[in-house]
């Protein structure tokens, strides 16, 4: 991992035939963010994914304290249908432990401070669809309306479809959200319906409406 990072800042055999001031005035002069990147993002299971401001890594046991303090807020519960509230102690860690080989869900971490600001990830559907899966995702409240959500979405539907090989993505999101919607159709997801009262979340009926996107309509840009 170290010497891809340092192959990554552009400083590859430059100390290897001694020349230190050479090498010098390369650091000085190298985009460092490759390394910062290949440095946070664990080397574990099904890796990482990388876009411009975050790192989509694996979920630890030790995200649970994190996933607590942000889930916790009541504005992103609201927002989110897998999210209860009160978010109490021991949640956040049996939700790990219960992931299974299904989910491919990762933390979201800002790539320069890798501060932790959300969950994102993928859940294959049942055997009977299985080139299928469905996107979610969440951010603390702190980072909403400045594109992560979006540039999340982005980068699990290109691992969806260029790694997973699936054929469809789907997603919901509340009828009174319209921001997640614009997430959603940024990332490149069609309208596929509108499902009156199809939940009940947080003491109240919700609205959802259901989006797709097939394999055939990727573009990866």
């Amino acid at each position: 991992m170290a010497l891809r990072a340092y192959e990554d800042g552009g400083m590859s055999g430059l100390c290897a035939e001694g020349r230190w001031a050479l090498a010098l005035d390369a650091l000085g002069a190298a985009d460092l963010r490759p390394v910062i990147r290949r440095a946070l993002a664990p080397e574990r299971g099904e890796g990482a994914l990388v876009s411009a401001r975050m790192i989509l890594r694996p979920l630890l046991p030790e995200d649970a304290s994190a996933i607590q303090r942000l889930a916790g807020d009541r504005e992103v519960a609201a927002n989110a249908a897998g999210i209860p509230h009160p978010f109490e102690d021991g949640m956040a860690e049996a939700w790990i432990a219960s992931l299974d080989a299904r989910s491919h869900v990762f933390a979201l971490g800002h790539s320069e401070s890798g501060e932790f600001m959300g969950v994102a990830g993928l859940v294959k559907a049942d055997e009977e669809r299985p080139r299928t899966a469905e996107l979610s995702y969440w951010l603390g409240r702190a980072y909403w309306g400045q594109g992560f959500g979006t540039e999340a979405a982005q980068a699990l539907v290109r691992y969806g479809f260029e790694t997973l090989g699936l054929e469809s993505l789907h997603a919901n999101c509340f009828t009174r959200n319209p921001g997640s919607r614009r997430v959603l159709e940024k990332a490149g997801f069609r309208h596929a319906g509108h499902q009156a009262r199809a939940l009940r979340h947080l003491g109240q009926d919700e609205d959802l409406e259901h989006f797709i996107q097939e394999r055939r309509d990727f573009r990866n840009e």
